[in-house]
C-alpha cells in the first residue's frame, strides 16, 4: 500500500497502475497457482509465464501464488476488472480510494 501511495503522489495515473501493474501480476499470479495446483514445477511455471527460471518475476509469481493462493487471487482479480471496467467507463470516481481499497483486500484474509 506503501508503494502505491508514492506512485501515486509521485504524479502515476491510478488507471495506469491498475492496467500496466496491477492486472497483468495478478494474472501471472493466478496462472502460477493453477499450476501448482496441478502439480507442475516452477520451471514449467516459470515457461508458461514466458520467462526463464530465474527471472524475478517469474519468482514472485510464484510466491503470490503461494501466499494467496488461486480463491482469493481469482476473487480480487474479479474486482480488479471491475475496477477497470468502472474506470473507463466513468462510473467510478474516486479512483485512488478504490485502487487503495483493492490491495487492502488482497492482502487481507
Amino acid at each position: 500500500l506503501a508503494q502505491l501511495t508514492r506512485a501515486i503522489a509521485g504524479g502515476r495515473d491510478v488507471f495506469e497502475i491498475l492496467a500496466v501493474e496491477i492486472i497483468p501480476v495478478m494474472r501471472r499470479m493466478m496462472l502460477a497457482a493453477s499450476m501448482l495446483a496441478a502439480r507442475k514445477s516452477t520451471y514449467d511455471i516459470a515457461g508458461a509465464l514466458g520467462f526463464g527460471p530465474s527471472s524475478p518475476l517469474a519468482t514472485r509469481a510464484i510466491e503470490g501464488a503461494r501466499r494467496f493462493g488461486l480463491a482469493r487471487l481469482e476473487r480480487v482479480y474479479r474486482r480488479a476488472s471491475e475496477l477497470d471496467e468502472g474506470f473507463k467507463n466513468g462510473q467510478i470516481k474516486g479512483r485512488e480510494e478504490a485502487l487503495s481499497s483493492l490491495v487492502l483486500e488482497l492482502m487481507s484474509n
